[in-house]
């Protein structure tokens, strides 16, 4: 089974950490979940 996580990172390591992940665990869902908008798609 799997189980969500949730990863907080400062908003200049951002992308650094999407192309980590893709490059690495390839097989998890991302979501990259930031800006102004955020609070409306919750």
């Amino acid at each position: 089974a799997t189980r969500p996580s949730l990863v907080i990172v400062p908003k200049s390591l951002i992308f650094n950490w999407m192309q980590e992940a893709k490059r690495f665990a390839p097989e998890l869902r991302l979501l990259n979940y930031t800006g102004q908008e955020r609070t409306d798609s919750a």
